[in-house]
C-alpha cells in the first residue's frame, strides 16, 4: 500500500527505478537458485536436496523456508522468506518445513 501511494507522486522513470529497487532482492535469490542448480548439474544433484518454495512463501513469511539445500550429512542451509539465512539440522528443517503453506 505504501508503495502504491509513493508511485502516485513519481515520474515514469522514478517508478521504474523504485520497482527495480523493490524487486532486486527477489531477482537476486532467483539467480542464486539457478546458479546452484547449474553448479551441481554435473554432480549427483539429488544429494544436495535443493528445494524452493517461492510459490507459497512470501517476504511476510519471515519464519518459513523459502529455499534450502543440503550442506552436510545432517545439515541444511536455509533461506527464510525475509531472506535471512541459517544452517539447521535435518530435524529442525523438518519442523520448519511443516509450517510451509501447501
Amino acid at each position: 500500500m505504501r508503495l502504491k501511494e509513493e508511485i502516485k507522486r513519481l515520474t515514469e522513470e522514478e517508478i521504474g527505478n523504485k520497482l527495480a529497487d523493490f524487486l532486486m532482492p527477489i531477482r537476486g535469490l532467483g539467480k542464486f537458485y539457478n546458479e546452484l542448480k547449474w553448479f551441481y548439474k554435473g554432480l549427483k544433484w539429488s544429494k544436495k536436496d535443493l528445494a524452493y518454495y517461492g510459490k507459497t512463501v512470501t517476504p511476510k513469511d519471515t519464519d518459513k523456508v523459502l529455499m534450502r539445500w543440503k550442506t552436510g550429512e545432517n545439515e541444511y542451509r536455509v533461506i527464510y522468506g525475509n531472506l535471512t539465512a541459517e544452517t539447521v539440522s535435518a530435524e529442525k528443517l523438518a519442523e520448519l518445513e511443516s509450517k510451509i503453506p501447501k
